[in-house]
């Protein structure tokens, strides 16, 4: 079966980093299966999941290498890069974060803020990465969400804003206010992800007034039209502040802390919905810059541009051989185009393209700009290669691992 096609617009690329053994893949997971990509929730211990399919993955139950995955939500590809969390392979995160849209950085909620966390902070800052962080095993005895929150504050400062605390705590934890519809979001116990939306009462009321009031600060100070309306009134409209919260997320000025437990599918389903709604899409960011000549090339994320790739891992398969992964800067690319990579001056075939899903591949006839696949037996070309129209020549910066 040939896959949807989907246009920048649809689509969402989101790097999931962090620390070792912070719920990385678990988050991935529960999102698949909430999405109805797959059909049982993926477990580590298990060796179930997709993510990590390698056999010393499977045997030592944890990431060594980045996994590319992909599920339909809201109408919204969303494609996710689940990246190794400990520090022997942590550099990886790199080639995700120049070709991500968005940066989740997951937090466990025992530990707090960890040396991963700060490296890949770091990672996703240089390459101007919209970045949000995840408080998730909030199932956890001991677990503490605003001893987190203040570390996260204390390590990255005052744009990291909740927009999502916990409404009660382990082992009882089911429940998370979600402080832009003011409501509390009560997750089924079942694994299933669903959840009713209930008001908000008694003492927690003034709590997440000052929680919301906080949001709305911190939103209106990444815009001057916003804040004066805000110094005006006292208070931001409905439509300010959801329209006032996406421009400050793409302009990293605001970093939003949402809450999950990723191994009881509690949080996601709300967190796939924000995805959809506040991560940039590839054609809302900045011009992807490269050179041609030593002069400066500018590529903005669409369609109407000639094609450009950029590939940022190589994978070796048995029986396969080298899987190319790249990402569609403009203009679109089929099956049996040639295109001229740039490093080295030769001309590749592309044969077939796939989406991934962990290891299953998916045949797709086509991708369009800031979308992301793979190529199967390339001759030429390697990571951190530019492949493009011989008519527009152009070459991206190298990774720095």
């Amino acid at each position: 079966m040939i896959l949807k096609e989907y246009q920048a617009e649809e689509i969402r690329n989101v790097a999931v980093l962090g620390h070792a053994s912070s719920g990385k893949t678990s988050l991935c997971e529960a999102m698949l299966y909430t999405a109805g990509a797959t059909t049982r929730l993926g477990r580590i211990e298990d060796g179930t999941t997709l993510s990590d399919y390698h056999d010393d993955e499977i045997l030592r139950k944890f990431s060594i290498s980045s996994s590319l995955l992909n599920f339909e939500w809201n109408k919204i590809k969303t494609n996710l890069l689940d990246a190794p969390g400990y520090l022997d392979f942590i550099s990886e995160s790199k080639a995700l974060t120049r070709v991500a849209d968005l940066a989740l950085i997951v937090v466990h909620g025992q530990s707090g803020v960890e040396v991963g966390t700060e490296l890949i902070f770091n990672y996703a800052k240089n390459d101007n990465l919209p970045t949000w962080f995840v408080v998730n095993m909030m199932d956890k005895e001991h677990a503490d969400f605003e001893k987190t929150l203040s570390e996260l504050r204390k390590s990255f400062g005052k744009k990291v804003v909740p927009i999502q605390i916990p409404a009660n705590l382990a082992p009882d934890f089911d429940s998370i206010v979600d402080i832009l519809s003011n409501k509390i979001n009560r997750y089924s116990k079942d694994g299933k992800g669903t959840f009713t939306e209930v008001d908000i009462t008694g003492e927690l009321s003034s709590k997440i007034e000052v929680k919301r009031n906080e949001l709305m600060e911190s939103v209106a100070e990444s815009d001057d039209a916003l804040l004066e309306k805000f110094f005006e009134n006292g208070t931001l409209t409905e439509e300010e502040l959801r329209v006032g919260l996406k421009k400050a997320i793409m302009t990293c000025n605001l970093f939003p802390v949402l809450v999950t437990s990723a191994y009881q599918n509690i949080g996601v389903r709300k967190m796939m919905d924000l995805i959809s709604s506040y991560a940039p899409a590839p054609n809302e960011r900045e011009s992807i810059c490269g050179t041609f000549k030593d002069t400066e090339v500018k590529r903005p994320m669409n369609d109407k541009e000639l094609t450009a790739l950029f590939v940022f891992k190589t994978i070796n398969e048995l029986h396969v051989g080298e899987l190319s992964l790249f990402k569609v800067i403009s203009g679109n690319v089929k099956s049996g185009v040639d295109l001229l990579n740039t490093t080295n001056s030769k001309y590749e075939r592309i044969g077939q393209i796939f989406c991934l899903n962990g290891k299953e591949k998916q045949e797709i006839g086509h991708l369009h700009a800031g979308d992301i696949g793979t190529v199967v037996k390339l001759k030429y070309t390697h990571t951190t290669d530019t492949l493009c129209d011989s008519k527009s020549p152009v070459t991206f910066p190298k990774i720095k691992f």
